[in-house]
């Protein structure tokens, strides 16, 4: 099983309207760490990936933030950007498990299991 957690308002949270949707950040004052999903990836070893639809450059940014912030990490994070996730039965399989706040959007072609950050929170 792989975890695939999206980085814009699912691991990354920002500072202003919680409704609304940033894409890297946009129109956004700050960001904070979406705590309970970094304290189950701290806490559960299985493999991760880190992906956004901004790109690999943009979800490699974000990895390397938080290796930085939590360095016990760097051997359980892989790096993906990918915006076709979503799109591409061959990546998340069925079995895996995809964290995004638009998971409602993205998982249709995906053979994996697709939650929001709520949602998935709730589970563990």
């Amino acid at each position: 099983m792989i975890y695939f957690f999206d980085i814009d308002d699912t691991l990354v949270l920002w500072d202003d309207d919680a409704t609304a949707i940033h894409p890297m950040g946009d129109g956004a004052r700050g960001w904070k760490w979406n705590q309970p999903l970094v304290d189950f990836i701290i806490n559960v070893g299985h493999t991760f990936v880190l992906w956004s639809g901004g790109g690999k450059d943009y979800a490699r940014t974000w990895r390397d933030r938080l290796i930085s912030d939590y360095p016990e990490l760097e051997a359980d994070i892989r790096r993906l950007g990918h915006m076709a996730l979503d799109l591409d039965p061959r990546i998340a399989i069925d079995g895996d498990i995809c964290v995004d706040d638009q998971a409602e959007f993205r998982g249709v072609n995906s053979p994996a299991t697709w939650l929001t950050p709520e949602d998935f929170i709730a589970t563990i």
